[in-house]
């Protein structure tokens, strides 16, 4: 996904030549208007400062406008070779687990990694519109868990570039279900948990699992399903690691639980 061009949003106050007032002396002297041109004229520089500053925040808007659009169009290329590697990944069994665990920022709560292991896909449909809007879709092999097969949250960012969720929705079957549900509901790292979410806000150098899909995930899975790989076979004893040929050492199976 290309890069965001820069926003900056002002808060610079309207009256910015106000910034900086006129106090005469109490006995009314000359000096009271001997500093008064000097204090106008740095009024009139942060005026002018402040109108420079919104020109670049507005070109910078634009910038970011146009970076959408034409990311939108390559997105349609490339959709057919996101569908070809699906079919690929659909082979590996337990792929999208595996590749949430490997991933460095932590995304997988502990009490959703059994949950996981029935994930069997995951799809984004990024930039719908020229605003950035995105949908994440989720599909489960069935299972005794969840009712729902396909789980699907949607971003839509209106005209002020704010974001409207759509939260997707999970039904437990059992108090196994309800227990995962409890606990991802209100965790800061969760993938079922953000799934679930409809806060829009977030500490400003916070990444969720939209933002890291959008970014790094989605875009190349594979470096971070093998480090998974590395990490469970480097955890299992070495007797057993000694047992299997060489060639078998990094089986294509991230079924097992984050290590």
């Amino acid at each position: 996904m290309l890069g965001w061009c820069k926003r900056r949003m002002s808060n610079a106050s309207e009256g910015c030549a106000s910034a900086v007032p006129v106090v005469a002396d109490q006995d009314g002297s000359s000096s009271s208007s001997r500093a008064k041109r000097p204090r106008l004229a740095r009024n009139a520089t942060l005026e002018a400062l402040h109108d420079v500053q919104m020109d670049l925040q507005l070109l910078d808007e634009q910038c970011a406008d146009e970076q959408i659009r034409i990311q939108h169009r390559y997105d349609q290329t490339r959709r057919p070779h996101f569908v070809r590697r699906r079919k690929l990944i659909n082979e590996i069994s337990g792929f999208w687990k595996a590749a949430l665990c490997g991933h460095a920022q932590q995304l997988v709560h502990p009490a959703e990694t059994d949950a996981l292991e029935f994930l069997k896909d995951i799809d984004l449909l990024d930039n719908l519109d020229d605003k950035g809007s995105f949908e994440v879709r989720a599909s489960f092999i069935p299972n005794e868990l969840f009712v729902e097969s396909v789980l699907v949250k949607k971003v839509t960012f209106n005209e002020s570039r704010e974001e409207v969720i759509e939260a997707g929705k999970l039904s437990a079957k059992g108090a196994h279900g309800r227990e995962v549900l409890a606990q991802v509901s209100s965790a800061p790292k969760s993938v079922l948990g953000w799934f679930l979410s409809s806060q829009a806000t977030r500490p400003h150098d916070y990444e969720d699992l939209g933002d890291v899909l959008r970014r790094d995930l989605w875009q190349d899975p594979v470096p971070y399903f093998m480090a998974h790989q590395i990490t469970r076979n480097a955890s299992m004893p070495a007797q057993a690691s000694h047992s299997r040929p060489a060639h078998d050492s990094m089986a294509l199976d991230g079924a097992n639980s984050c290590v």
